[in-house]
């Protein structure tokens, strides 16, 4: 008896009307693709099912709670994707050695697990721990009032938008994470970046967070803001969570979940 496939389950569940989508729930959807059927959460095509029984994951830089549950509920008997000290893994089976996981990475027809090539886990670590300390000096300095407000002195890939509202680093695969990478390294604290970080997670036009953006206020508007200086300690603490989140997902690191993270 030939086993049913991801494919065919939603092909069931896309009816023979030939749907080109169908709603589950909690900001789920099945799409028709050209060639294959995907799962979407929010923006991203998270699971790929395709007609030979493949199947491709993709996390889209959100590494959640959320996002690698998702993924769980619908892959194949066996496998699972888990996060150890904040880097995911996938395996196949608990006898099975894990696999680095890696957005684009495919389980085959026989159930193999392909693509997997990519950096390595002590790479991982290191760029991880480069990430959460730039984070938290570029936030000390901004507090200092040693940062100044965005500009055209800033990076262009930080700084420059296209048409559709992307910073010109997101809209190449190119210059995606070079430009991150070599801030990273030369521990050039660029005000723009901070100010995308904070504006992807809602505290520059969230009604309900502007709390939170006296600081730019204070610091890159020279406005009078009053006395905030009983948060302090959480609004360093939020800048530096959202600074995080925004490399982690560009950079593809695994991001442990914090209260401030929107999409979980």
């Amino acid at each position: 008896m030939a086993r049913t496939t991801l494919y065919k389950k939603w092909q069931e569940k896309l009816g023979r009307a030939k749907k080109e989508f169908a709603t589950l729930g909690g900001n789920l959807t099945l799409h028709r693709r050209e060639g294959h059927i995907a799962l979407k959460y929010y923006d991203t095509d998270i699971v790929k099912a395709f007609p030979d029984g493949s199947i491709v994951l993709n996390s889209g830089g959100y590494r959640t709670v959320r996002t690698k549950g998702w993924m769980n509920e619908h892959l194949p008997f066996g496998y699972h994707v888990y996060a150890e000290k904040s880097v995911w893994w996938i395996r196949k089976g608990y006898r099975e050695k894990p696999v680095l996981f890696q957005d684009g990475i495919r389980i085959g027809p026989r159930g193999a697990i392909h693509n997997a090539r990519g950096p390595s886990l002590k790479s991982l670590q290191k760029l991880k721990k480069q990430v959460d300390e730039f984070s938290t000096a570029f936030v000390e300095k901004m507090f200092k009032g040693e940062i100044a407000a965005p500009g055209n002195a800033d990076c262009w890939y930080c700084l420059m938008k296209t048409q559709d509202g992307q910073t010109l680093g997101d809209s190449s695969p190119y210059s995606r994470t070079d430009h991150l990478l070599s801030h990273l390294k030369d521990k050039y604290y660029v005000p723009s970046l901070l100010y995308n970080a904070l504006k992807e997670i809602g505290y520059v036009s969230d009604v309900e967070s502007r709390i939170w953006a006296w600081p730019l206020a204070k610091y890159w508007g020279n406005q009078e803001v009053g006395n905030f200086s009983y948060l302090l300690e959480g609004a360093k603490t939020r800048y530096t969570c959202a600074l995080r989140r925004y490399l982690y997902r560009r950079l593809e690191i695994s991001a442990n979940p914090v209260a401030f993270q929107r999409r979980k």
